[in-house]
């Protein structure tokens, strides 16, 4: 098919997806609540799997305002009824979802993104369009990281954090935790495992990982990229624990720029191998992991080697688990009032996040925290 028919046909079904998306032919119900409306799809999770979006959710979530509605049909109300507008760096197509055509005082503009910087876009024209910035970056005006380090007996959250308060940990000789992480360390029967569906990434990923395999590392790739398969049957963290080592790479390597690929080397109780352009010292509990940007492909290499050889270093790597728990961010911030869109609920409330219009999100998405450069290496 030619171009021009694969965008007719392209924009033809997209405007058949918005009007099923977005219209409805009831009248609005009457509400005094706060709305915020979702400008683009978030692919199809319009609420952000906040529940329904709904008041409730938020009193839920222990929110100190709760009079706030996620809404996803742009006509269900007037135009100025609305409070917030979500709009998803990641989606933010004007030819497919256009531009509110009445921007109101009241109303906040909200850039969100939990994709990189390089894999998300800002307009030139947009770069005085936003008020507030919800993103990955703990310097957002509301941070929502991929996952949080929590203390195990206290609950708390450490991490991420500019300056995470850790603390050390010990494993005492013949307690469950270390019978636990030995019984964990004599159950591997394979060096490294590596889910992956983009074979063609930004960060050059895919090289970093063949050239482990050339040093000799026994690396299984999983899913479209490699020739091994973790069918939907099976607990794919269940044979990710057979590893001694799993491949957490970024497909960017950008500021901040954690997901929930090390979330999967944790939970499964292997030990990731950390390829990204953060600080990883706000993210993750000292001598957890290991920093493949920071060692290089040899010293990694070679480090994945001596670990495996030295059963005592290696159980160091799991100690962790004894103090602390790593769980998705909203893990405990659904019951405790900290959930980010209490944030947004707040903002639209009371206006105290709200920066100036000109804020330049379009200058702080691309810089670092620092100001000494671009907020991504690759």
């Amino acid at each position: 098919m030619e171009m021009r028919g694969v965008f007719s046909l392209l924009i033809a079904s997209s405007a058949v997806w918005l009007t099923s998306y977005y219209c409805r032919p009831d009248p609005p119900v009457p509400t005094n609540n706060k709305l915020i409306l979702s400008w683009e799809p978030h692919y199809g999770d319009y609420s952000f799997s906040f529940g329904h979006g709904t008041p409730e959710d938020f009193k839920k979530a222990g929110c100190k305002y709760t009079n706030c509605e996620i809404i996803k049909r742009r006509w269900l109300y007037p135009l100025q009824r609305i409070d917030a507008f979500l709009f998803h760096g990641y989606e933010d197509y004007e030819i497919l979802f256009g531009t509110p055509r009445v921007r109101f005082d009241h109303q906040i503009y909200i850039f969100y993104c939990f994709e990189s910087v390089r894999q998300s876009y800002i307009a030139e024209r947009r770069r005085d369009f936003f008020n507030m910035t919800f993103t990955y970056r703990l310097d957002s005006d509301i941070a929502w990281p991929y996952f949080g380090v929590y203390d195990a007996e206290t609950e708390e959250l450490v991490a991420p954090s500019f300056n995470p308060q850790w603390i050390s940990t010990m494993v005492l000789k013949g307690s469950k935790v270390q019978q636990d992480i030995d019984a964990l360390i004599a159950s591997k029967t394979h060096t490294a495992a590596w889910l992956v569906s983009n074979c063609h990434s930004v960060s050059g990923r895919e090289e970093y990982v063949k050239k482990l395999q050339e040093l000799g590392i026994d690396v299984h790739i999983y899913g479209a990229c490699g020739t091994y398969k973790c069918p939907f049957s099976e607990n794919c963290k269940k044979i990710i624990s057979k590893y001694y080592f799993y491949i957490a790479f970024e497909n960017s390597l950008c500021e901040d720029y954690v997901t929930e690929k090390t979330i999967t080397a944790f939970e499964s109780g292997s030990v990731p191998a950390v390829l990204s352009g953060a600080n990883l010292t706000r993210f993750l509990p000292p001598n957890s992991y290991l920093d493949a940007r920071e060692l290089g492909p040899v010293e990694l290499a070679k480090e994945m080697k001596r670990l495996m050889a030295d059963k005592k270093s290696y159980a160091e790597k799991l100690y962790w688990r004894q103090r602390y728990k790593v769980a998705k961010y909203t893990y405990l911030t659904e019951k405790t009032g900290h959930h980010p869109f209490c944030s947004v609920c707040e903002a639209v409330n009371t206006g105290k996040v709200i920066t100036k219009r000109n804020k330049e999100v379009l200058d702080w998405w691309h810089s670092s925290q620092t100001g000494d450069g671009g907020s991504c290496l690759m």
